[in-house]
């Protein structure tokens, strides 16, 4: 009952359909003494029927499980099957239980409800092992990321002549690269044309010969599928739940994970596992096995070097207007390695935060919020920390620019220090376009010191008065490089 409750915790919703053969075979991973003694006296048939009654069990009984209430509709009801819903079930005529099972279950009930206190020290004690247990060990057991970066290499690596399937290949490789683990719905986020746009971008000779062979629809065709083909590979993914997961990663190689895989799949609803191999989903639960540590701070960049763009934003950047895109290239040459965007985003800020460069690398997140003065005007802001504010519409033009990282060059009278904040393309406006206006939070400013949750958003000087965000009213392109030039470097 224990590693039943585990497999129904790691799902989204609803009970979690074990076939027994899984049951048992967690059995013998986590239970390697009791599963011996069960076969060393011969009750392992007896097991096996008894799980079968407990599945059959299970499933009459989610009919007594009450919809959980949920005022704001942002949460789907979990539905899950309690031990009291067993109980429930099993005064009922029609329960699919035979007398041998009922007396096995009131007696392991009546130990669960008398082992409550036990129970909650042993869940604490094994939080706290395994707290202890994340320290930084040798790698053991079968290596399922070595694995699946060898096959795709091999596929990665076949030479083709075909136009679309080389474009394909090209977006697959990309997306499944941005495909880390940090967001569990990641392809139900993903916008194909977007990655197409991408494609245009960064292989200009191949899609020249695309539009030259009218294939470009073709393309976008492959890779819609291609798109929808991992969206139900990700809710395969999903059902599996991460305790599953976790034990498919210690305790199996690529074969049985693949046999375990196939196992599951063959328990789920056709509109769930249809035209879903138990292979890909193998490779995505390979490559989501390290998700990346989302960092609360970031690492600073520092140099003294300028560029030609840099000092037209020095010179003609105001406090209100001193925030830019800009090719990436377009920054001193020393920060060129530190991100693979094609853009970044330059703000001119004034020399006080440089007393503040933990405040500078620090990264909530991208922020939405509204700010309302005391006298009624109303504006819409993004954020990535409390050192400046874009507004909501231009900010949103700006970072369809980006891919997978916000980098943000920060401009001072003598230095740059950039800054890589984590982004998403997809998840993030996924994410904005999931939260509704009405539901961000909003700060009152004033002309003096900021009171009340605006105060939160400020920082303290050494002398107790506050540093502000710098508020841009705009968030520009930056203007041509040669238009620039010439404007900083007299000519003769």
């Amino acid at each position: 009952m224990s590693h039943m409750a585990r497999l129904d915790d790691s799902t989204p919703v609803s009970i979690y359909r074990a076939p027994t053969k899984l049951l048992m075979w967690i059995l013998r991973q986590r239970n390697p003494r009791l599963t011996f003694q069960i076969y060393q006296e011969d009750l392992a048939d007896q097991l096996i029927a008894i799980l079968d009654e407990y599945a059959q069990l299970r499933a009459f009984s989610i009919q007594f499980v009450e919809e959980e209430y949920d005022p704001h509709a942002w949460n789907i009801p979990k539905r899950r099957v309690q031990l009291e819903h067993l109980e429930y079930a099993l005064t009922r005529w029609d329960a699919p239980a035979s007398k041998h099972f009922r007396e096995l279950f009131a007696k392991a009930a009546l130990d669960i409800t008398q082992r409550q206190d036990i129970d909650g020290r042993l869940v604490r004690a094994e939080r706290a092992l395994l707290r202890s247990l994340r320290r930084p060990v040798p790698p053991q057991g079968f290596d399922h990321e070595g694995a699946t970066r060898i096959l795709e290499f091999k596929s990665a690596t076949r030479s083709t002549t075909d136009n679309v399937k080389a474009a394909v290949n090209w977006v697959s490789r990309y997306l499944t690269r941005m495909d880390n683990g940090a967001d569990s719905n990641f392809w139900k986020a993903v916008d194909a044309n977007v990655a197409i746009d991408w494609l245009k971008q960064d292989k200009p000779d191949l899609m020249r010969a695309l539009l030259a062979g009218e294939c470009l629809d073709e393309v976008r065709v492959a890779a819609t599928r291609l798109v929808e083909g991992n969206r139900r590979t990700e809710l395969v993914w999903a059902a599996l739940g991460h305790y599953l997961r976790d034990l498919l990663k210690i305790h199996c190689d690529r074969n049985l994970a693949l046999r375990i895989i196939k196992l599951m799949m063959s328990t789920m609803r056709d509109d769930i596992a249809h035209d879903v191999s138990a292979e890909s989903v193998y490779s995505m639960f390979s490559r989501r096995l390290r998700p990346p540590h989302l960092n609360e701070t970031q690492r600073l960049r520092e140099t003294e070097q300028t560029a030609v763009a840099i000092d037209y934003l020095r010179t003609e950047g105001g406090s209100s207007k001193g925030c830019f895109l800009l090719e990436y290239k377009s920054l001193p040459r020393s920060l060129w390695n530190h991100s693979a965007e094609r853009y970044c985003l330059a703000v001119h800020l004034p020399d006080d935060w440089l007393q503040q460069r933990d405040q500078l690398a620090r990264d909530d997140g991208i922020r939405r919020f509204f700010s309302e003065y005391q006298h009624g005007e109303s504006c819409f802001h993004i954020k990535v920390n409390r050192s400046f504010w874009m507004p909501h519409d231009d900010a949103l033009k700006v970072l369809e620019h980006f891919r997978s990282e916000l980098p943000v060059a920060y401009v001072f009278g003598t230095v740059v220090i950039l800054v890589v904040y984590r982004f998403n393309r997809f998840t993030d406006f996924e994410s904005i376009a999931r939260v509704r206006p009405k539901y961000l939070d909003t700060y009152t400013l004033n002309d003096g010191d900021w009171i009340y949750a605006a105060a939160n958003q400020t920082v303290s000087r050494k002398d107790g008065s506050q540093l502000k965000p710098t508020i841009f009213d705009t968030v520009g392109f930056f203007p041509e490089m040669d238009r620039i030039a010439d404007k900083l470097v007299p000519t003769s």
